[in-house]
């Protein structure tokens, strides 16, 4: 699970990460401790930065209601039906 916010809304990056480059199209940051996926700028999303779940302990993240990139979900898994299932 993970959460996008525009860059404008970015107010802190702090620790050592280090930094994946998935050909032109995504960029993926990980802690240089621990190897955790922390956040990630898409080239689908420019001005947004992709946040994982997991950072959120303090104020946890409310309930999903959008799964995106379902292409590849495995076929035993169900989403609740009043999910949205695209970004449009």
């Amino acid at each position: 699970m993970n959460v996008y916010f525009d860059d404008a809304q970015i107010v802190e990056r702090s620790g050592n990460t280090v930094t994946y480059e998935i050909r032109d199209e995504q960029q993926r940051h990980f802690c240089s401790s621990c190897g955790t996926t922390l956040y990630w700028k898409s080239a689908f999303q420019p001005e947004a930065t992709g946040i994982a779940a997991g950072c959120f302990t303090e104020n946890p993240l409310p309930q999903p209601g959008l799964t995106v990139a379902n292409e590849s979900m495995c076929d035993w898994l169900t989403l609740p039906n009043t999910w949205k299932t695209s970004l449009s």
